[in-house]
């Protein structure tokens, strides 16, 4: 079928075993790398880690999903593509909208683990896969999803053939906290990640690891700056800074109003004049599609004031080509706004809760 025609979309009415094969093959074929592939019946891990579920409900709800993945898919060039084994890698992920790297028991491997898709993906060369998530992980672009199990290994050998604590490769004995153990995870795009692969794949992996094409830095890094600023506030009772939560309200549904990539392409000249505003020292990072963060050094609360109001003023541009856009703005400025024992995750929690 591979080799005669090519579809928009594909449904296996197989049992699960032939159907996690079948999708062996059609994702190590280049017509079928990327696209949506359904399983109508049971499904296996395999079935799990290479196909996109269920299909949907009715043909309406197919020809959506399918229009979205056609969307997404002309932003992409050939030759970005087929770039290097992790642009394929994030291009799956972002085409699929919700798809995941997924880790199944395989006890050929070291770890006991396999990473099925990033095997397929692979082309028949052979790539370390904790190499590669650690390197697109550090790069911003992938997260961990979902803790899938915790791996022990002997501390002497490394061997994971155990036997309570007493390794029967190498016969030494261990407390039980004395042994190694690695962690084993499912990961999804960041918004760093899905950002740089919305704008076509194009730069170099190693541009940066802590700024996005947008000049926005990620989520962790904005938080580990959040927490140093909060510690020192604690102890030496500055420097004085704010904090500014930004969401865009009935995002998805302006984006499906004025269809999906030329709506992307408004909101994100959109964040470019937000970026454009901001000074040197300020940090800017966004933890949703629909959410952003500023950190300000050295802003007091008339300083911040002044911010709000300049923020404020960047959706006039866009209301005409973007009606029913909402842009919702909250500030907080140390020290009056600060409580006791508050670290980044829970300020970061309390003004987004005042967004909603």
């Amino acid at each position: 079928m591979a080799a005669s025609a090519v579809y928009d979309a594909l449904v296996l009415d197989l049992p699960a075993s032939q159907a996690g094969q079948s999708l062996r093959l059609l994702r190590a074929h280049p017509a079928y790398r990327y696209t949506y592939i359904y399983c109508a019946r049971d499904q296996d891990g395999w079935c799990d880690a290479l196909g996109d579920g269920a299909p949907p409900k009715d043909s309406q709800a197919l020809a959506c999903a399918v229009q979205g993945w056609k969307d997404r898919y002309a932003t992409l060039s050939p030759e970005s593509l087929e770039n290097s084994y992790e642009t394929r890698v994030l291009a799956w992920l972002w085409l699929g909208g919700a798809r995941r790297i997924l880790a199944l028991q395989d006890a050929s491997k070291a770890d006991f683990y396999a990473y099925p898709l990033l095997d397929t993906l692979a082309e028949g060369k052979t790539f370390d896969a904790l190499s590669t998530l650690q390197l697109l992980g550090q790069g911003g672009w992938l997260g961990r999803a979902a803790l899938v199990d915790r791996v022990r290994f002997c501390a002497r050998c490394g061997s994971r053939r155990l036997s309570q604590v007493r390794c029967l490769q190498c016969d030494s004995r261990h407390e039980q906290n004395e042994l190694r153990v690695q962690e084993i995870y499912s990961y999804q795009l960041t918004e760093a990640g899905y950002m740089r692969c919305s704008q076509g794949l194009h730069m170099e992996l190693a541009f940066s690891a802590n700024f996005d094409v947008q000049g926005l830095i990620g989520e962790e890094a904005f938080r580990y700056s959040l927490d140093w600023l909060l510690d020192m506030h604690r102890r030496y009772g500055e420097p004085v800074f704010s904090l500014v939560g930004l969401r865009f309200v009935n995002l998805q549904q302006v984006l499906e109003a004025s269809g999906e990539q030329q709506g992307r392409v408004l909101v994100d000249s959109l964040i470019e004049r937000l970026v454009d505003i901001i000074r040197e020292p300020d940090r800017c990072a966004r933890s949703g599609e629909d959410m952003l963060w500023l950190l300000l050094p050295n802003t007091n609360k008339q300083g911040l004031a002044k911010v709000v109001q300049r923020l404020a003023g960047l959706m006039d541009p866009f209301k005409e080509s973007m009606p029913g856009l909402e842009m919702r703005l909250k500030g907080i400025a140390a020290p009056l706004d600060l409580r006791i024992d508050e670290d980044a995750g829970l300020l970061m929690t309390r003004v987004g809760s005042g967004l909603r």
